[in-house]
């Protein structure tokens, strides 16, 4: 039976100099996507052999949840003026458990 939680991914690659400000402003996203309902867990990390990459991991309950999350309006305000600090746009993957 297929499972219904998903697994996002999101690797971050930020412009030299930009490393402590989207550490600082990806503290406040983790915080308010482990508040989300339908929310399982929630963590960032840094790559440590690439300094100015970042891995933003988090559980849904569902494909809702994950949607929710993505339509969430506090997103805009926390992300809006990322593209200038961000040498890529961030990779995105959504997983689900097979075995």
């Amino acid at each position: 039976m297929e499972s219904k939680d998903l697994q996002l991914v999101v690797e971050i690659r930020c412009k030299p100099g930009a490393e402590r400000e989207i550490e600082q402003r990806v503290v406040e996203f983790v915080a308010r996507t482990r508040a989300e309902p339908g929310c399982s867990w929630a963590s960032f990390h840094r790559v440590e052999e690439y300094p100015e990459r970042f891995v933003f991991l988090a559980g849904f309950a569902d494909e809702a949840a994950l949607q929710a999350h993505f339509d969430a309006d506090w997103r805009n305000e926390l992300t809006h003026d990322l593209p200038d600090k961000l040498a890529e746009w961030p990779r995105r993957f959504t997983l689900r458990r097979v075995a």
